[in-house]
């Protein structure tokens, strides 16, 4: 390994781990209480990529209406929409560039962005974003959500690196609530209907579509970038063998 990724394989771990290993931070406590992606970015709990065959679940077909007439097909209110919210899209810039900093000034911006800040533990974003340089192409995709959370958001991104080129292609599935017109990032208790759904909506053709494009990406970044290549196969031989808890240590 070269020495000048040693010390940052000790303290970062990238929020996508390659081919059927696509990161999508997703925590549920017993009390049902669910922190966002970044608490556990990079963690080895992970979500397979699909195949093209694999998928568990189909978009809602919709038969249209036969009358004399041409009736338009109405759109799947359910299919993943791409930057369909610009507010969403800021909120999500806003909290990924206050991350990157972690000073006193964008703890406090960060603060303003979630619904239940007391969940967040400043000191462990702190470390994990330590050699980050930047989220670049942020990309916010969206589906209608249920219960206490408006929307579910597949956020994707390049996390650029100290010292690497190339960006490696991430994913990580938030949840926003509105309160009075305007988004945070959802902290908070859910019922049992809400975790039911969300799990339903991972599994969704749309949404592992979006996984497995994220991956090849991921793939082609390791291809172009020698550099990312080392780094990568040096964290991923640094990841425990054993299976990964369902609920890690937030």
């Amino acid at each position: 390994m070269r020495l000048k990724y040693k010390k940052m394989l000790l303290l970062f771990t990238m929020g996508i781990l390659g081919v059927g290993m696509v990161t999508i931070s997703f925590q549920v406590a017993p009390d049902s209480v669910l922190p966002a992606a970044f608490m556990d970015e990079g963690e080895p709990g992970s979500l397979e990529s699909p195949s093209p065959t694999s998928s568990l679940a189909s978009s809602q077909a919709i038969t249209p209406t036969v009358s004399a007439t041409n009736t338009p097909i109405p759109d799947n209110t359910n299919a993943l929409k791409k930057d369909a919210f610009p507010e969403i899209n800021n909120l999500f810039k806003t909290f990924l560039s206050a991350k990157i900093k972690a000073d006193a000034e964008a703890i406090e911006t960060i603060k303003s962005c979630v619904t239940d800040a007391s969940l967040l533990d400043f000191e462990r974003i702190s470390k994990k974003v330590e050699y980050i340089m930047d989220y670049k192409n942020i990309h916010c995709y969206t589906k209608p959500g249920t219960g206490e959370i408006d929307y579910i958001v597949y956020v994707c991104y390049d996390i650029m690196i100290t010292k690497i080129q190339t960006g490696a292609p991430s994913i990580d599935e938030f949840y926003v609530t509105y309160q009075d017109g305007k988004p945070y990032i959802y902290f908070g208790t859910v019922t049992q209907e809400t975790k039911t759904y969300i799990d339903k909506a991972r599994t969704e053709n749309d949404v592992q579509q979006l996984i497995a494009e994220v991956d090849d990406n991921f793939l082609k970044a390791l291809e172009m970038d020698e550099d990312l290549r080392e780094f990568y196969e040096n964290l991923k031989a640094q990841i425990p063998s054993e299976e990964p808890s369902t609920t890690p240590e937030p």
